[in-house]
């Protein structure tokens, strides 16, 4: 799992310098693992899976139900949820992001699975119009910039449709919204690839003739 989201990790740690993450939905801990390695000084995951089935110790590590409320009463200098949301029943989806909201400071990492996107235990699937909705209600925007770099850095398929960074926001700017829904509503070829370590973006043999995105143009 780590190697999937190297690169846009890596922008993000040596951008933001988090000192602190949390990670909702961390599956054996890969992902906070990496960011460990690359300064972070405090990390914490929570899924289903038992403690010793992953790469974290007892206090960086809790079991959780995350379709219930988490409150671990207190706050994370980055907070990250990357396609989990999709694998919970949809009346808790809410919730979860709630918690995720709950402990953050001024910035999240998050994707979340799409209506027709391939893979298994896809339950609750938004577009990406529903997702900033649910976001802007809690007070959250996607940071453009970050988000299309962080896209043009992912090596998988789903991420470079799916993945966003927010951060607080009470400012009237529709231009990162509008963008990624036009992105959204665009025709978008998925492909399947084989699991493996990607430490470095832009080295993935793409199946021969593939463009994610034919026959489209954009107009932000």
């Amino acid at each position: 799992m780590v190697g999937k989201l190297g690169p846009p990790l890596r922008y993000i740690a040596e951008k933001y310098r988090p000192d602190s993450v949390f990670q909702i939905g961390c599956g054996t801990g890969g992902y906070l693992q990496y960011l460990k390695s690359v300064g972070s000084q405090e990390i914490f995951g929570v899924d289903g899976l038992p403690t010793e089935a992953t790469f974290l110790s007892t206090d960086e590590y809790q079991k959780v139900d995350f379709q219930a409320p988490i409150d671990l009463k207190k706050t994370f200098d980055l907070v990250v949820c990357i396609e989990a949301g999709e694998h919970l029943e949809p009346e808790t989806t809410g919730v979860a992001l709630d918690s995720i909201a709950r402990h953050a400071k001024e910035l999240i990492l998050f994707s979340m699975a799409k209506p027709n996107q391939p893979e298994n235990g896809h339950i609750s699937c938004l577009p990406m119009s529903e997702i900033l909705e649910l976001w802007a209600q809690r007070g959250w925007a996607p940071d453009l910039s970050d988000t299309l770099g962080l896209r043009s850095l992912s090596t998988v398929s789903w991420l470079r449709r799916d993945i966003m960074v927010l951060k607080r926001s009470q400012a009237k700017d529709e231009l990162p919204t509008v963008a990624l829904q036009e992105i959204d509503a665009m025709q978008y070829d998925w492909h399947r690839q084989i699991s493996g370590i990607r430490m470095n973006p832009f080295q993935e043999n793409l199946p021969e003739g593939f463009v994610s995105y034919p026959n489209q143009k954009t107009h932000f």
